[in-house]
């Protein structure tokens, strides 16, 4: 029996409110629509990540909500908004047979984007193929809906779209509730089962909070067969964020943590790289350092021209330089790692 729906997914996922106070998201009106009609009885969790994507985010962030999975479970996961017009299939494999491993129920939204009504993407094709008795997919393209009411920009809703969204979403978990069956939705399919490769190994390390110009991350790894590694984090996304900079041995790297799509500093988390794709050697322990740079970056040249990204920076007197982790560390294609942080220059 089903006791907890969860919420997964992008930016469309964690719309909350907006400046008058009116929800916006679909998950907002779902939370109050399943507690009046389940009487309070219903565990509800929304995990939304801003500026993520599915090979990545969606992945990694599973361990994040891993207490919350099991038979008791509807994962209602909703990554087709994002940007990413194909799916990893390793990734997907590794998502669905986590998945499937813990025995929770899974509901696959598929939210239209404007500029995606001409043609299927993939990625739906893709998620298609994980149908079968416990997972079940809606599709948003095929309901009735007028987007231009229902969205706002390119995929996040109006308060009229997350409510129209959430009245079609809201029939599926109740059916899903009630009677152990959902959605399927008919069409083409592409399977992910056949991958030629498996998901790199995932592990985390806690780290959390602001850091300036001056602290250090010391990354120690285990010596391994060569590998591409790659470090990510949840931080706080918006036109003034940290440069970092990245060193292996004699090797050196920038990295920007800033987002091209944001124009305001969002008060969600995004998930994001800290350092490039980066291959180490086979057969030793690597070290990485991480160190937040005192080098503004110019944000102007980073923002795609006539975006509101460039038209936000343009009236600013950009300085900031601080970088703000919630969580920890996540370290894609390595085993367990150790991390050091240094405040500038002093070990926390």
């Amino acid at each position: 029996m089903i006791r907890r729906v969860v919420f997964f997914g992008a930016s469309v996922t964690a719309q909350h409110y907006n400046q008058q106070g009116e929800a916006t998201g679909y998950a907002a009106y779902l939370g109050a629509m399943l507690d009046e009609a389940c009487g309070g009885g219903l565990e509800i969790h929304q995990h939304g990540m801003v500026g993520s994507h599915f090979d990545t985010a969606a992945c990694m962030c599973l361990r994040d909500i891993a207490d919350l999975l099991g038979p008791e479970t509807l994962l209602v996961s909703e990554w087709h908004s994002t940007t990413l017009p194909v799916f990893s299939r390793p990734a997907l494999k590794f998502y669905y047979d986590t998945l499937a491993a813990s025995g929770a129920a899974v509901l696959n939204l598929v939210l239209p984007m404007k500029s995606a009504q001409q043609a299927e993407r993939r990625n739906i094709q893709q998620t298609r193929s994980a149908q079968g008795p416990r997972c079940f997919q809606r599709n948003l393209y095929r309901e009735d809906l007028d987007l231009d009411a229902c969205i706002r920009d390119d995929q996040h809703t109006t308060p009229f779209g997350g409510r129209a969204y959430a009245e079609i979403i809201f029939r599926d978990i109740m059916e899903i509730l009630e009677q152990g069956r959902g959605p399927q939705d008919p069409g083409e399919s592409r399977s992910f089962q056949d991958a030629e490769r498996v998901y790199p190994p995932l592990s985390w390390q806690p780290a959390d909070g602001v850091f300036h110009p001056g602290d250090r991350f010391l990354l120690q790894l285990p010596a391994n067969r060569r590998r591409l590694v790659q470090v990510f984090a949840k931080i706080q996304k918006g036109p003034e964020t940290a440069r970092l900079a990245i060193r292996h041995g004699s090797q050196a790297w920038l990295q920007d943590t800033w987002s091209k799509y944001s124009y305001y500093r969002n008060p969600w988390t995004s998930f994001a790289p800290l350092t490039p794709e980066l291959a180490l050697p086979e057969g030793e322990a690597a070290e990485l350092e991480i160190a937040v740079s005192p080098e503004i970056p110019d944000y102007r040249q980073l923002a795609e021209a006539g975006s509101k990204a460039l038209e936000f920076m343009l009236g600013r007197n950009v300085k900031t330089t601080a970088l703000e982790i919630s969580g920890g560390l996540y370290m894609r294609g390595t085993g367990d790692f150790s991390v050091r942080i240094l405040r500038g220059g002093k070990a926390a």
